[in-house]
């Protein structure tokens, strides 16, 4: 598992500056980086799909409702997964109709509404509630 976590952590250290150099220097202005957005999505797919495999490896027994990494790591998935094929083809959607264009930015918020609500979760769910004896 040590191995996974590596390449997991040399990959992210390559796509940095690899998209930095595609986007300033190759991608023409005013054209979204479709290509390092994918690329972005797998690394970030990979890495919560990775977390949920050691998560439901571990031989004790956790409560995931109280976990804010099992939150987060949820809302993640999701919206990456959702996006990823949205936001890979958005450059041939750019000369189509502005209805479409107003359907991808409706998806993109209620995309984008369940990501910050599951954050939300994650924040909230370590908050321990006083216990006052009456």
């Amino acid at each position: 598992m040590f191995f996974a976590r590596k390449m997991l952590l040399v990959a992210a250290l390559i796509y940095f500056p690899a998209t930095s150099l595609y986007i300033y220097y190759i991608l023409p202005p005013l054209y979204f980086h479709a290509i390092t957005y994918s690329m972005g999505c797998l690394l970030v797919v990979i890495a919560t799909v990775y977390f949920f495999l050691e998560l439901f490896r571990t031989p004790r027994s956790i409560s995931l409702l109280r976990q804010p990494s099992f939150w987060i790591c949820t809302a993640l998935l999701f919206f990456y997964c959702s996006s990823f094929p949205l936001y890979g083809l958005v450059n041939f959607w750019a000369e189509n109709s502005p209805i479409i264009i107003q359907n991808f930015g409706l998806i993109m918020s209620i995309l984008n509404v369940f990501l910050y609500f599951l954050f939300s979760i994650a924040f909230l769910c370590r908050m321990i509630s006083p216990k006052y004896i009456s």
